[in-house]
């Protein structure tokens, strides 16, 4: 069950960009809530936003059955990545090369051999929809991916022998986010 949150979390890291010119999304700041079922397994993500996406903090839950639940944090500040564990303890990651779904590069097009597969309502919301390919854990998935101002609200991840969909639950976009929302964590020595 923890590889599906790291799964979770690996697309988490595909969906934000941090170091290119265009803003990441295109409204200032917002609460995004999606859930993610696998099987019959579900995840519960909150992601938290300001100044385009330069702030973006994201809490991942899920029930281990008998194991209790388990949660993790990735918090992304300007080109810096945190991971925090559901006890608080928090290392320092490397951030992976991301998409900008605003201004995707000729680069990332042919690197990810992204498709754009034109526009969808979804939610009351008209979407960008792109699919592409990933390999992810030594195994090649299709995301699709539907984009609404830069923010991914629906996805869909496909594998040999199992399919992972991520619907938005709830969106408030240009709200007040605390500048506590963003604090940088002690990390582990």
């Amino acid at each position: 069950m923890k590889k599906y949150l790291i799964l979770a979390l690996s697309v988490l890291f595909a969906t934000a960009a941090f170091a290119q010119n265009t803003p990441i999304y295109g409204v200032k700041s917002g609460i995004l809530k999606t859930v993610t079922t696998t099987g019959d397994q579900k995840s519960y993500n909150t992601q938290w936003f300001d100044d385009y996406g330069k702030k973006d903090k994201s809490l991942t839950t899920m029930s281990m059955g008998d194991f209790g639940e388990y949660s993790a944090t990735v918090l992304m500040v300007g080109d810096d990545c945190w991971l925090i564990n559901q006890d608080g303890k928090a290392k320092k990651a490397e951030a992976r090369p991301v998409l900008n779904w605003r201004d995707l590069s000729e680069k990332n097009i042919k690197d990810f051999n992204i498709k754009d597969l034109g526009t969808e309502e979804y939610k009351g919301r008209t979407c960008r929809v792109f699919s592409y390919e990933e390999k992810q854990f030594l195994t090649k998935v299709k995301i699709t991916n539907w984009v609404w101002e830069g923010l991914v609200i629906k996805q869909v991840i496909k594998k040999k022998l199992s399919e992972s969909v991520t619907e938005l639950e709830d969106l408030k976009v240009n709200v007040s986010i605390p500048a506590s929302t963003f604090a940088i964590p002690k990390t582990e020595d």
